[in-house]
């Protein structure tokens, strides 16, 4: 019985898309106050790793130079200044190349697009020194990086079976995330509210 539960468990996780949904990265940034973009930038590396070294990825130039990073050393070194910039800039220029689309921009000028993502990733994350409410600006910083997810489904899309799954639920670990985010960031802005009113008595 517990063989037929395995067997059932890795045959829908078999038939799963490794597309993320865009909603899901802006979602997941947001409520956990802009966390969630450090796991993103370390499950990107970790998934695009695995799939250089499948034999589909050994076929594709464009993705080779994933083949020999460690995901967990480039996520440590996200909290490194100025190192942090180059490794994301690396990840994401390395996107852009693989998205499918020709004729795409991303495609077609891949250094200048990742620079545009990391810059107004850069410019929106700077708004948190904004005062009272406005400093939740900030959380714009997750629609670059939605574009990034953007470029990376194209590529999933065009390499795996049609009839894969794209997941569009939460996984438990993420639904865990968005309520402890959504009571923190409830608070925060309960906080927020509340030295307002006091500084306007």
């Amino acid at each position: 019985m517990s063989l037929d539960i395995e067997q059932t468990d890795k045959s829908i996780t078999d038939a799963l898309s490794m597309q993320q949904p865009v909603w899901h990265v802006i979602v997941l940034s947001i409520l956990t106050c802009s966390a969630y973009p450090i796991y993103w930038f370390y499950k990107t590396w970790r998934d695009l790793r695995a799939e250089a070294l499948t034999e589909r990825g050994r076929a594709n130039p464009n993705i080779e130079q994933f083949a020999d990073i460690s995901p967990m050393l480039r996520t440590i070194g996200l909290f490194i200044p100025i190192f942090d910039i180059y490794i994301a800039v690396t990840l994401v220029k390395g996107i852009a190349e693989l998205n499918p689309r020709d004729n795409a921009f991303s495609r077609k000028h891949p250094l200048v697009a990742s620079g545009l993502v990391l810059g107004f990733m850069i410019a929106f994350a700077c708004l948190y020194k904004l005062p009272g409410v406005l400093y939740m600006l900030s959380f714009a910083a997750a629609i670059p990086l939605a574009f990034v997810q953007f470029w990376l489904n194209n590529y999933w899309k065009s390499q795996e079976p049609s009839d894969l799954i794209v997941r569009q639920a939460f996984t438990g670990k993420e639904l865990i995330a968005v309520i402890l985010g959504s009571l923190l960031l409830g608070l925060i802005l309960a906080g927020t509210m509340c030295g307002v009113t006091s500084g306007v008595s």
